[in-house]
């Protein structure tokens, strides 16, 4: 996205860019940024090739780990990949802010690399986390710039629990939350819905705006990895191999009604487009969230990915 940045007495505003698509940005007190969607839906464009990817009914016979988690379809599969290492989580809980409980449900797909430890840790401990977190900044009120807050300091606290064991992960993370869907991502992990709306930005050491903040932090980006070593420019973990940045980007939209939620991990977009898998997804729409989720790490296991493969799907009414 091109952005068009106008400071004006503290404050940033994101105006209409080329592409149509409308943003704000305020300064909080703790100095971090806050993005409002204005009635505009927001969104990441990316400029995307298809792949080779097609879309497949998965058949009786695919060995992979296909099941229905409460709302949620999940469907994980080693691939080409001697170990697996990705892991999701779907989970609920509730937000007691000012005598009034709001319900909150939460859904992630965690790529581990360098082992699958990290990404284990997230899936253990990210509810815990997020649920402190929410309540410390919406203990008074809830705002989005609270809600902002938690998401973000819920990965950092994450990450520094994690410390500096070995391996590291990708996380992309969706929360619904008082009519609203939050997306919390870093890595190259994605979560978008049917309708072909991106809702996460794929961290890449390539990309010029990560690798100002990758050099900022004393390490360099050589074969299109964070000290020659790791592929993407953020990650939960991954503090062996310096210091690596865990903070999410973080996007926020009205709930939206009668589509689904697709999370998955850079296996499966190694080989499709966002436009792709969205596709898939309406087109398959009479199936179950578990057997589009099948369909969807099938396909991209034909297509030949040579990564472990991992989709989570959610329908929302």
């Amino acid at each position: 996205i091109r952005w068009i940045f106008i400071f004006w007495k503290g404050k940033f505003f994101h105006e209409r860019t080329p592409f149509g698509w409308i943003f704000s940005c305020q300064k909080n007190s703790r100095g971090y940024a806050l993005f409002i969607p204005s009635s505009t839906t927001f969104g990441y464009i990316s400029a995307e090739s298809d792949g080779a990817f097609l879309p497949h009914p998965a058949p009786p016979s695919f060995q992979a780990n296909a099941h229905t988690e409460g709302e949620a379809g999940i469907c994980h599969y080693i691939g080409r990949r001697p170990t697996m290492e990705d892991e999701h989580l779907v989970s609920s809980f509730d937000l007691l802010v000012e005598g009034k409980t709001y319900p909150v449900r939460l859904f992630g797909i965690f790529d581990g690399h360098g082992g699958s430890a990290a990404s284990q840790f997230v899936k253990s401990n990210l509810e815990r986390v997020l649920s402190q977190t929410l309540n410390e900044t919406c203990a008074s009120t809830l705002t989005d710039e609270a809600v902002w807050n938690a998401l973000k300091l819920a990965f950092v606290c994450l990450d520094k629990e994690f410390g500096t064991r070995v391996s590291g992960t990708t996380a992309t993370v969706a929360m619904i939350l008082d009519n609203k869907l939050w997306v919390a991502n870093t890595g190259d992990s994605r979560t978008i819905l049917d309708n072909g709306l991106q809702l996460s930005e794929d961290a890449k050491p390539t990309d010029i705006r990560y690798r100002r903040g990758i050099e900022k932090r004393g390490c360099f980006v050589a074969f299109g990895r964070i000290n020659a070593r790791l592929a993407v420019a953020r990650a939960i973990g991954d503090n062996l191999i310096g210091p690596i940045n865990a903070r999410p980007k973080i996007t926020a939209i009205p709930l939206p009604k009668d589509t689904h939620l697709i999370l998955a991990c850079d296996g499966i977009y190694d080989v499709a487009s966002t436009r792709q898998i969205a596709a898939a997804v309406q087109a398959s729409g009479h199936l179950s969230p578990q057997e589009i989720a099948a369909s969807l790490v099938y396909s991209a296991y034909q297509a030949g990915s040579t990564d472990n493969l991992s989709a989570l799907v959610v329908r929302l009414p």
